[in-house]
């Protein structure tokens, strides 16, 4: 009869144990603890080369970053385009730089809040550092490009 309930504890304690490592490993996304980090305001420039004229098109001024699966206050306030660089064969066989009229580089400026403090400045959960690529979402873009300029307020 011990045996039987010594078992019966047993098999109860696992029961519990097994209920509280899976409620563990469940919930541990949800709960999540944010770091407090300073903001500063920054306007970053960030340059996207060889683009179709309709990836061009789906970017206007005033539309709102996406980032960390939220809206956040970051704006583009700037587009500029123009025609792509390429290389061209002329007449006489030399090579020269030309325009491509059926690519487009834009050069976008963006008002944003740059994270200052931690290991790495960081906009929308994207490091933020010239010469680093940065992809801009919109609700009707996402454009891969190069971070060109920061500066800051």
């Amino acid at each position: 009869m011990e045996k039987r309930q010594s078992k019966s504890k047993r098999l109860m304690l696992m029961v519990i144990v097994l209920i509280g490592v899976l409620l563990f490993f469940w919930l541990k996304d949800m709960i999540a603890v944010r770091a407090n980090t300073t903001k500063k305001d920054a306007y970053m420039v960030i340059q996207v080369n060889n683009l179709e004229p309709n990836h061009v098109q789906a970017l206007a001024v005033g539309d709102v970053v996406i980032g960390e699966n939220s809206r956040q206050k970051d704006v583009i306030e700037a587009i500029e385009v123009t025609d792509a660089d390429m290389i061209a064969e002329a007449k006489d066989g030399e090579l020269t730089a030309a325009k491509d009229p059926t690519k487009k580089n834009i050069t976008i400026g963006m008002k944003c809040k740059v994270s200052v403090s931690g290991p790495y400045m960081t906009c929308g959960g994207q490091e933020a550092k010239i010469g680093l690529s940065y992809t801009i979402y919109t609700h009707n873009a996402e454009l891969v490009g190069m971070i060109q300029d920061i500066k800051f307020d």
